[in-house]
């Protein structure tokens, strides 16, 4: 059997990037006639519905996401969009790691809001122990 060249599986990505760019477009149309006020003094009218498209079908799964990406700027986004879905944190990050106030062995850069001492995960409910009594 024969190999298939290389090309092949570009011109699938390229037919799929084609159906999505079609699909935004068919969709662009439609929301225009819907809504034909919409950002209608900017001439890149288009450009600003596929990124707010883009926007809306991302969200959801940032907010999902479970680990925070390497990468400080996305880690900024993503903790931004997280923090707005589930409210104030009542425990602040440090940017260096410092040993636990209470046991001393552990390496942590949580802080509790209101004395401020380091704490780890063990010796944390939303705030530090002493601080809730």
């Amino acid at each position: 059997m024969p190999k298939k060249p290389a090309k092949y599986g570009i011109k699938i990505w390229a037919n799929f990037h084609n159906l999505v760019d079609i699909s935004h477009y068919n969709a662009y149309v439609l929301w225009t006639s819907i809504e034909p006020s919409w950002q209608q003094q900017k001439p890149y009218r288009r450009r600003l519905f596929i990124e707010e498209v883009g926007e809306m079908l991302v969200t959801p799964h940032i907010k999902k996401r479970g680990r925070l990406p390497r990468s400080s700027a996305a880690a900024t986004m993503v903790s931004d969009l997280q923090g707005a879905a589930a409210g104030p944190s009542l425990i602040s990050e440090r940017k260096s790691r410092r040993q636990c106030h209470f046991c001393m062995d552990r390496r942590v850069c949580s802080t509790c809001c209101k004395c401020g001492k380091l704490i780890c995960k063990d010796h944390s409910l939303s705030i530090c122990s002493p601080c809730s009594t």
